[in-house]
């Protein structure tokens, strides 16, 4: 059976306090796609509909907001871009990023964006490994399958 996932994203505003962005990587799959490493699949549009319903069903788990919101969320994803929110702070926009990525199987990383923030930050760094006496690779938040990048021009600098 497929497991419908992440394929895109939605712009639902020109301004943000909130960016989701999720790599374009085809998290549809199947067994046989996973074993071949190539992706062929076929879902009817009933089947499609059953999985986006399953996935909305479980963000309604975590997140308290009307199914309208979760399903313009879920048409960006699979629309192949970017989800932006703009909302006053507490009205849960990380938390539904958070639970939609949790909902789809995908890994979830948030980057604050202070006056401050350096490349490092978001890509990752070299870490010194002192038992295999080597440098390591750590690798950032921009990573993870969905990127949520949060109070962007609105959070004071790091002290």
């Amino acid at each position: 059976m497929a497991r419908l996932g992440y394929l895109g994203s939605f712009d639902t505003s020109p301004c943000s306090d909130l960016v989701v962005s999720v790599p374009q990587t085809a998290i549809v799959s199947t067994d046989s796609a996973k074993r071949s490493g190539s992706f062929e699949s076929t879902m009817d549009v009933t089947s499609a509909r059953d999985e986006c319903d399953a996935v909305l069903n479980e963000v309604e788990r975590a997140v308290i907001t009307d199914r309208e919101f979760l399903e313009t969320v879920l048409v960006g994803f699979l629309a192949d871009g970017h989800v932006l929110l703009e909302d006053v702070p507490g009205t849960g926009k990380t938390l539904t990023a958070r639970s939609v990525a949790t909902a789809l199987g995908l890994s979830f990383q948030r980057v604050q964006f202070t006056p401050d923030l350096l490349p490092s930050d978001v890509l990752g760094t070299h870490v010194f490994n002192e038992k295999s006496r080597e440098f390591e690779f750590q690798p950032g938040p921009i990573f993870a399958n969905v990127v949520l990048a949060d109070e962007i021009n609105r959070a004071p600098p790091k002290t």
